[in-house]
């Protein structure tokens, strides 16, 4: 799984991906977090980190097989994944992490949702994952907190 992963998995997730660091997501934030708090104009902003660990022990197997066929796996390559879970562990991780980051990126085309405030020019981000922690980057618009506590609820009610 380790060549196709990269393909798959969203530019926002570094960990446990092939040519992709964690220190840039690390960097990337400590930048985000330092610019929220210089540009006061842009109004004030949130910053969530979610630590899905003790989350990733409990998943839901039907999950996980809706989420490799919603992202093209064979089922017998499902089949094989479900008699040798142990062995998948990070590539699982990878996996649901992938579900929730989707959804979140998805914020981006809701007319309602507001972002953090970064310049024009920068490129959309609001997450950034690294493994199975998550930082989420938004305003402090009400809006724009309910949707993304949506996408958290329905990823909370889907995974298990």
């Amino acid at each position: 799984m380790v060549g196709i992963l990269p393909g798959l998995i969203s530019e926002e997730q570094a960990g446990f991906v092939k040519d992709r660091s964690i220190m840039e997501n690390i960097l990337l934030t400590q930048e985000i977090v330092t610019d929220m708090r210089l540009r006061t104009k842009a109004g004030p902003n949130v910053v969530i980190k979610l630590d899905l660990m003790k989350a990733y022990d409990r998943l839901s197997w039907l999950f996980l097989t809706k989420v490799l066929r919603k992202m093209g796996f064979s089922e017998r390559f499902i089949r094989l994944g479900s008699k040798a879970r142990g062995s998948i562990v990070s590539d699982t991780f990878i996996l649901a992490a992938e579900a929730l980051s989707r959804g979140l990126n998805s914020l981006h085309t809701n007319l309602y949702f507001c972002g953090f405030g970064m310049p024009k020019w920068s490129p959309k981000i609001n997450h950034l994952t690294n493994a199975d922690d998550t930082i989420i980057f938004s305003s402090s618009d009400a809006t724009s907190l309910r949707l993304i506590m949506e996408i958290l609820q329905v990823y909370e009610n889907a995974s298990g």
